[in-house]
């Protein structure tokens, strides 16, 4: 088994077109994940993420089969 600490940042803005693509009004998220990767055909993940508009939490399994 083996146990990854992933920290993350996001920085965005939504835009219809390039026009209105200015440095005002973009949003910064952080958070983190947990992989845990057991044997060579499983890894579990969990992510947290935070903005000032909301919170996300997710668990994901993935095996390759």
């Amino acid at each position: 088994m083996a146990f990854i600490v992933v920290p993350f940042v996001d920085l965005g803005r939504p835009y219809d077109n390039l026009g209105e693509l200015t440095v005002r009004g973009w949003r910064a998220a952080y958070g983190g994940a947990l992989r845990i990767s057991w044997n060579l055909a499983t890894i579990v993940t969990i992510d947290y993420g935070r903005s000032s508009e909301d919170t996300g939490f997710y668990i994901n399994f993935n095996h390759i089969f």
